[in-house]
């Protein structure tokens, strides 16, 4: 009787903590994403330039916005001298003028329009989805061995005339050709 108390305890103790774990997790992966997003800029070249600095948008996450928007503050970021803005798109019809575009889980409905645009616009399409690479998306985030990791679509990075550094293309965990 003591004992199956006590195993009852030890489950609603497990229990109760975690959603707290398992929230924490989330926190750390959107930290991570956040700054890979501000990371990959340094590495990533366009054909165009823009004076007044890169532009991030994220698809439909303003706690993934925040934390870039604390990472470039912290940093006191700017690529090359020039100020990282970042915008949090609830629709894919305001998205304009962004260098870098992340697309979160469960909008994959968007995928075939966003990479129309992204062909147009010569937008880094970032996912997080398995499948994105082979939809068009340039950056897809993976989690192995609980580390977060990703995957370069290097056909893709042609197509649209971005070119990614040496550097950048040794840290990815798969290259698609």
């Amino acid at each position: 009787m003591i004992r199956t108390l006590q195993l009852q305890l030890c489950i609603c103790a497990l229990l109760a903590i975690l959603p707290w774990g398992l929230h924490a997790q989330t926190v750390q992966e959107e930290n991570l994403k956040a700054g890979y997003l501000v990371n990959f800029l340094e590495f990533i070249e366009w054909d165009h330039t823009n004076s007044k600095g890169h532009r991030i948008g994220v698809m439909n996450s303003a706690s993934v916005v925040a934390k870039i928007n604390a990472i470039c503050t912290a940093r006191k970021y700017k690529e090359h001298g020039k100020p990282i803005t970042v915008t949090d798109f609830k629709q894919k019809e305001a998205i304009k003028q962004v260098d870098l575009l992340f697309i979160p889980r469960g909008m994959q409905a968007l995928w075939p329009e966003l990479v129309q645009l992204s062909e147009k616009e010569q937008i880094v399409l970032i996912g997080e989805e398995a499948g994105f690479l082979e939809s068009g998306g340039l950056i897809q985030f993976v989690t192995t061995n609980n580390r977060l990791r990703f995957k370069i679509n290097c056909k893709q990075a042609e197509r649209l005339n971005i070119r990614m550094s040496s550097k950048l293309l040794s840290l990815a965990i798969e290259l698609k050709r």
